[in-house]
């Protein structure tokens, strides 16, 4: 399969297209055979095609995912598993690793053994294991475009609903492609190596996660199925939080402050157009002048990740952001306290973050 691209591979349906489909029977309907006005024209099959899309980077889902997302003209199956789930796979080779103090004098002979998609992570002190190379079925009644685009926006809407924030991504970004540790000796020698070349301190790729990331369960699905018939509009202060977290973890401290910012201009001036109120174009303007969701932040600390935003948006030193790494982290967190007002006034749902806000901390 693929390494840093989607691998796809196209069927082409061979049966009629409403053994497929389903035809959902309608209000006065005969025998439930009756087409309803949101499903897709009845045709011959050469008008549908499905493709079996090989993800980049995995989607977290539980395994009671059944029913099928349907969409105008579209199709979407829960995930799938392309590996057998049972166990990562191991590859296992002989590499030469340069040695030298001044200039490389030998190539030192090292078992290598790599986990290709597995992810050994933790999140709220559990275990999780992560296969890569998630599969995705989406059937189209067009051509291949239409695949991909209906494929970018379920996966952007599944990203900002469950804070997915590697899903769009072209790398993998759970294998940051340690192999092997080893202490040196006074000539850089590798020591901690066995006779036989096998490494004493073997790596599998490790990751830790910030907290916020949700399995796709049942009700994430449901909601997913509400959504397919408008293909799955964009939540912009969710997708900007997301592009922000993905710069996060790539150390790209600068761009992941501008993204907190309009992830949280997006947030405020929702409610603000929600509730009739004036939107001023200072962000500022809007933190001090009568708040509707950033007033759940430190203002604060809001007020400097604002000042930043004006510096990076003019390619200038941001002046808070240059003290160090705690001043991002402490951005996050009060971006994830507006974040989470937001869900409750707009979902009604609020989740305990303070455990969540604690371990950003120690990232």
């Amino acid at each position: 399969m693929s390494g840093t691209r989607d691998g796809v591979i196209e069927l082409r349906l061979e049966r009629e297209i409403f053994s497929l489909w389903g035809v959902r029977s309608s209000k006065g309907s005969q025998e439930g055979n009756s087409q309803t006005q949101d499903e897709p024209p009845l045709a011959s099959s050469r008008h549908w095609q499905t493709y079996f899309f090989e993800l980049n980077s995995p989607i977290l889902f539980s395994t009671d995912l059944h029913k099928v997302l349907i969409g105008p003209d579209f199709r979407i199956y829960p995930p799938s598993q392309i590996a057998s789930g049972r166990g990562p796979e191991i590859l296992s080779e002989v590499i030469y690793v340069p040695v030298g103090k001044d200039d490389v004098e030998f190539a030192q002979r090292i078992k290598y053994e790599t986990v290709t998609g597995f992810v050994y992570s933790v999140n709220h002190n559990r275990k999780i294991q992560i296969f890569r190379g998630h599969g995705l079925r989406i059937d189209v009644f067009g051509e291949m475009r239409r695949a991909l685009e209906v494929q970018r926006k379920f996966l952007a809407r599944v990203r900002s609903l469950t804070f997915q924030w590697w899903l769009l991504g072209r790398d993998n970004p759970f294998d940051l492609g340690a192999r092997y540790l080893s202490d040196v000796s006074e000539n850089f020698e590798p020591t901690d190596i066995l006779p036989d070349g096998t490494p004493m301190h073997p790596m599998q790729a490790q990751f830790l996660f910030m907290g916020l990331e949700k399995a796709v369960g049942p009700p994430h699905w449901n909601y997913l199925s509400s959504m397919a018939s408008s293909s799955f509009p964009d939540d912009q202060a969710n997708s900007l939080f997301c592009d922000a977290l993905e710069k996060f973890f790539s150390f790209d401290d600068v761009t992941a402050a501008l993204l907190l910012a309009l992830s949280l201009e997006a947030a405020e001036n929702e409610m603000r157009r929600m509730k009739n109120q004036v939107i001023h174009n200072d962000p500022i303007r809007n933190l001090t002048k009568h708040p509707q969701i950033l007033k759940y932040g430190n203002e604060a600390v809001l007020k400097q990740l604002f000042v930043d935003r004006g510096h990076i948006a003019h390619a200038n030193t941001p002046p808070y952001l240059s003290n160090g790494s705690a001043t991002i982290k402490g951005y996050f967190v009060e971006a994830i306290r507006v974040l989470y007002a937001r869900e409750k006034s707009l979902r009604g749902e609020l989740n305990e973050n303070t455990q969540i806000i604690a371990q950003i901390k120690n990232l």
